[in-house]
């Protein structure tokens, strides 16, 4: 009686470089606009770091973060990081890759750097300019509607906003007017400022904060 070994060999998939992700695409995306541009109390920042860790522990597999900040120099354009979850311990299929390598490849390819952003993201100065607006317009094209380019606006797609929502740059200022979504949307700066967000589900976590302008 003959008995036959199979034996098999696993190919590691082709990851781009610089951001870890499958050379096929994100499996899932999940943009965060961060509203830097005020302070936050101590207590604000324990649980703004807390909604970090549960937004990061959502990523799934091969699924992206990209993180943007909105600053007070009012330049919003490429993400600060933009990457791919490699797989933590308990999302790995330990066949392949053994827990103690997933452990360290997530901590170093994927947790530290989302860590070091989020720590340093809620400074303690008043920004002059808060353009929320032309934030969320800056994501739309440069995540989603780069997704929809590569053919794969079908994945999930998630934006979350992390922000008092106070808009206030050279365009519109909440500070001094506050139009109804009608009139807005009647205007010729809705149309400039739009951004297209179909298929993207968002989400808002409000920070009431006490500015110079309260």
């Amino acid at each position: 009686i003959g008995i036959g070994v199979a034996s098999f060999i696993f190919k590691p998939a082709i990851r781009i470089a610089a951001t870890n992700c499958l050379a096929t695409g994100p499996v899932a995306y999940t943009a965060i606009l961060l509203d830097a541009t005020d302070s936050v109390s101590e207590i604000q920042k324990i649980s703004l770091a807390n909604l970090m860790i549960e937004i990061r522990e959502s990523i799934v597999k091969d699924g992206a973060i990209a993180v943007y900040s909105v600053n007070g120099n009012g330049q919003i354009s490429r993400p600060e990081v933009e990457i791919c979850n490699p797989g933590s311990p308990e999302q790995i299929n330990q066949l392949t890759t053994g827990a103690r390598l997933a452990k360290k490849r997530w901590d170093k390819e994927f947790s530290k750097p989302l860590n070091l952003l989020f720590a340093k993201s809620f400074g303690s100065g008043d920004a002059p300019i808060s353009p929320i607006l032309e934030a969320v317009q800056a994501i739309s094209a440069q995540s989603f509607d780069a997704l929809k380019a590569r053919n794969l606006e079908n994945i999930p797609m998630r934006l979350i906003i992390v922000s008092d929502l106070i808009q206030n740059s050279k365009s519109i200022s909440f500070y001094k007017n506050i139009p109804s979504l009608a009139q807005f949307k009647k205007s010729k700066l809705y149309k400039r400022l739009k951004a297209s967000l179909n298929r993207v589900d968002v989400e808002i976590h409000l920070i009431n904060r006490e500015t110079k302008r309260n």
